[in-house]
This record gives C-alpha cells, sequence and structure tokens, in this order.
C-alpha cells in the first residue's frame, strides 16, 4: 500500500511518463535486477535465476486527468478526492511486481529467473508494447498486472481489436452563395456513421465510432470529413466479416453521392487470445 501511494503520487499521464520510469528504474536496481530502458523508454528488467524465466509486466502511464493527485482513505479503501483518476490503473499492478521482488529479495531462496517490462503509452494504443525491444527478453510465460477483479483472477480470453479511419472527401462552395457547387462531405460521414458497427453486437463483439472531424468555417460547404472507428471481438473470424460489411457500405454511399470520395484504411490494434485452462501459464 505504501508503494501504490508513493507511485500514485507521481504524476504520469500518457506522453509524460519520465518520471516514473526513472522512479522505477531506480526501485529495480534497488532490488538487485539489471535494468535498462529501451529505445522506446519502455523499462526493461532482469533477475538472474533458474531456468526459463517469467516474466512481469504492467503499464507506467494513466489517463486524464491524472495530474496532483490528492487521494482519500476511506477505512481499507483508497480513493482519490473526486477531481482526478486514482490512477490503480496500472499503479496497483507496478506496486504488485515491486512487491513480489522484494519478497523475492528477503527470502533469499533459489527461485525461477523473472524479467520485468513496464511500458509506455498503454492508454493511447498500446504504444510502448508496439515498439518494445523483445530481442532483450527471454520469457515465453507472462503476467501482466493489468486487470479488475480479484487478485487471484485470470483473464484466459481477449478480444482481438481493429482500428480504422474512414476520410469523406467532397466539394467545398460558399454555404450562403453557391451551395448546391458543393458536396458536403460531413453530410455524407453521417450516412456513413450510421451504417458502421457500434454497441455490443453480441457477448464477444463491440464497435464504435469514437472521434469526428470535418469542415473548416461555419459558411462553407465541407469538402472533408474524418472518422476514428474500432471494432473488437473474441473471434477474428467476426472482424473480417465486419471490415467487409464495412467496405460494402461505403461503396454504398459512395454510389448514391456522384463527386464523392471515400476511402478506408483499417489495421490491428492487437491480437486477442485464449487459453486453455491447462495452459502451463494458467496452471502455475
Amino acid at each position: 500500500i505504501a508503494t501504490f501511494l508513493e507511485l500514485v503520487h507521481i504524476d504520469s499521464p500518457s506522453g509524460s511518463e519520465d518520471a516514473i520510469a526513472d522512479n522505477l528504474e531506480e526501485r529495480l536496481r534497488a532490488l538487485g535486477l539489471e535494468v535498462a530502458p529501451d529505445a522506446a523508454g519502455n523499462i526493461l528488467g532482469s533477475l538472474s535465476g533458474e531456468g526459463e524465466p517469467l516474466l512481469l509486466s504492467a503499464h507506467m502511464d494513466t489517463v486524464e486527468p491524472g495530474r496532483g493527485i490528492k487521494i482519500q482513505m476511506d477505512g481499507d479503501v483508497i480513493r482519490s478526492d473526486g477531481n482526478t483518476i486514482l490512477g490503480a490503473d496500472c499503479k496497483g499492478g507496478i506496486a504488485v511486481i515491486l512487491e513480489v521482488l522484494e519478497t523475492l529479495k528477503e527470502a533469499g531462496v533459489s527461485r525461477r529467473a523473472v524479467e520485468v517490462a513496464l511500458s509506455r503509452g498503454e492508454e493511447i494504443g498500446l504504444v510502448g508494447a508496439q515498439q518494445m525491444d523483445y530481442s532483450r527478453l527471454r520469457a515465453r510465460s507472462a503476467l501482466i498486472m493489468d486487470g479488475g477483479g480479484p487478485p487471484n483472477q485470470i483473464t484466459d480470453v481477449a478480444p482481438f481489436s481493429w482500428q480504422y479511419d474512414v476520410d469523406v472527401f467532397g466539394r467545398s462552395a460558399h454555404a450562403g452563395v453557391a451551395p448546391e457547387r458543393g458536396v458536403p462531405a460531413i453530410r455524407i460521414a453521417a450516412e456513413v456513421v450510421m451504417g458502421l458497427p457500434q454497441g455490443r453486437l453480441d457477448e464477444g463483439t463491440t464497435g464504435n465510432v469514437g472521434h469526428i472531424q470535418g469542415g473548416q468555417v461555419r459558411n462553407a460547404v465541407p469538402e472533408h470529413c474524418h472518422l476514428q472507428c474500432d471494432m473488437r471481438s473474441q473471434s477474428e473470424r467476426k472482424l473480417y466479416a465486419m471490415r467487409h460489411a464495412v467496405e460494402q457500405h461505403i461503396v454504398a454511399v459512395t454510389a448514391s453521392h456522384p463527386g464523392v470520395r471515400i476511402e478506408s484504411q483499417f489495421g490491428q490494434a492487437y491480437q486477442g487470445y485464449r487459453l486453455d485452462h491447462k495452459n502451463v501459464t494458467v496452471e502455475m
């Protein structure tokens, strides 16, 4: 708890992780680990031991508002004062990792080797994890301390996540003088949005349109509108089907509006997984 409270008071919103990275690098060295950041600023450490190492991992960044956090203790419950987040995601996980390492150091017994990976930019799209120098890690099994629920709960299934952008290109015109000469990208984008997967589609599948930006000034027919969207499913096959449906919808909207051009780009944010209950990491 003391470690967690100390970490909470170090501001670390995504993109501002330098202070906590320096703090954690110092803590890990004091616990006997060989530590060095990789080129992306992730903190990677190793503790010698027997056999293949087990990787312990969490992320250093928090969401906003996460600066100047003030703690309130309510019995054995820790809260913020309501003006900011608390930061338990994921400083609670980091505190667990540090406690494990301190316990190992105090025990002084033979044990398995351990590796630690603390990433940046998780909250804004797993940036640190995507750029991590995995050549420095030998572990084939990992415990990621970044989930809710009771401490003994293992998240044994996670969805595949895809992100996609849609750009609608119309034609600008003066909205008060000659609107008929324009092709309104925002209105056409609204038609696109209405046909995109949104909300909970089934027990393991969701879709979302998260950001829309378009136009320049209020008295001009907008020539461009940009959409940022995502889709997630425990079934990768369903994501391919959803992508096909989105692309067919875009073709249909384009066909109904002469002079419009609509482009889409899809990319995988991260892979899903499903662990069998006999998986070596689960059994461990």
